[in-house]
């Protein structure tokens, strides 16, 4: 967590913190980011805020894993079960 005053940036790291991932296959991560913007107006007057949240995926990739992400289009399973459509992926990557 940290504060950002109007017109500045700061960069946010992502770091690996554990060897404990998966080598057959992608691994997938969710980041949540929010954002609360400052009480600037006077007090005592009426103000509307709005907080955002932006939720990013991160996909890790280990280094060697065969195939390409355009292939895996191709190793997608379809079927209809009832009213939904359901698809499964039988390729190492998502």
């Amino acid at each position: 967590m940290f504060r950002l005053d109007a017109g500045d940036s700061n960069d946010l790291r992502v770091l690996l913190t554990s060897a404990q991932l998966p080598n057959d296959r992608e691994s997938l991560f969710t980041l949540n980011i929010k954002v609360i913007p400052a009480n600037t107006a006077p007090a005592g007057e009426n103000i509307l805020q709005f907080a955002i949240k932006n939720q990013l995926k991160l996909i890790y990739r280990p280094a060697g894993l065969p195939g390409s992400a355009l292939d895996a289009a191709q190793h997608l399973r379809w079927r209809i079960s009832g009213n939904h459509l359901q698809a499964e992926n039988a390729s190492p990557i998502m």
